[in-house]
């Protein structure tokens, strides 16, 4: 349901007088991505010694499986709670004050940026369309947008590096479960992903024309 211009006025200046206090919290939520990544490369681990030991999950030891369940539930729970964070952010690029996301401490446009890589929980995902939130508004200074116009293609060209290696742990996943069907083609895996990610880069440049129209070495491709 809509809320009046009054009573969204009133909740905005109430949460902007509590931001400094809710707003690090959630930052914290995303750098619990190392745990995230230290329980996926554990799993690698166990994955290839069970493969490599024409083995499966279904032949684990009590003790073993015990281990290897308590990686897959880190897992689970760390990817899951970062993918819920990035769904409130977006709701905060859509309707809070942009200042709150961009040339903010901490940095979240660069949490976004990085967390583009990750495919657990469609992370990546979530990333992109928190990004595609805060520039659709239109409403980045210049100095904002080229921020993310220079920073978002090296930040996709780090997620297409690490793409193999997340496609190798899916596949070791899917084996050591006792899965010995065809794999899963890499690209068709990042299908979902990829159209985000070109739904957002075409709302980075289309939101923001005037910035374009107005910068003379944009348009003659200087700078």
């Amino acid at each position: 349901a809509k809320i009046n211009t009054q009573r969204r006025n009133d909740v905005l200046i109430g949460l902007n007088e509590v931001k400094q206090e809710f707003l690090p919290l959630l930052f914290q939520l995303l750098e619990q991505y190392p745990v995230l990544q230290q329980a996926k490369a554990s799993l690698h681990q166990m994955n290839t010694f069970l493969l490599q030991n024409n083995r499966t999950i279904h032949t684990l030891t009590p003790e073993e499986k015990s281990q290897y369940q308590t990686q897959v539930q880190l897992r689970q729970a760390i990817g899951q709670i970062i993918s819920d964070t990035l769904v409130t952010l977006a709701r905060f690029c859509t309707s809070m004050p942009i200042a709150w996301m961009i040339d903010a401490t901490p940095d979240f446009v660069a949490a976004m940026l990085h967390l583009l890589r990750e495919r657990d929980c469609d992370i990546g995902i979530r990333a992109s369309e928190c990004i595609e939130e805060l520039v659709v508004r239109g409403k980045l200074e210049y100095r904002q947008w080229m921020r993310i116009v220079v920073e978002l293609p090296a930040a996709v060209t780090e997620a297409n590096n690490v793409a193999p290696s997340n496609h190798e742990f899916e596949e070791g996943m899917r084996r050591a479960g006792g899965d010995s069907g065809p794999a899963e083609d890499m690209l068709a895996a990042q299908l979902n992903f990829h159209r985000s990610l070109s739904r957002t880069l075409s709302v980075v440049v289309s939101s923001h024309t005037a910035h374009i129209i107005h910068k003379k070495e944009l348009l003659e491709a200087k700078g």
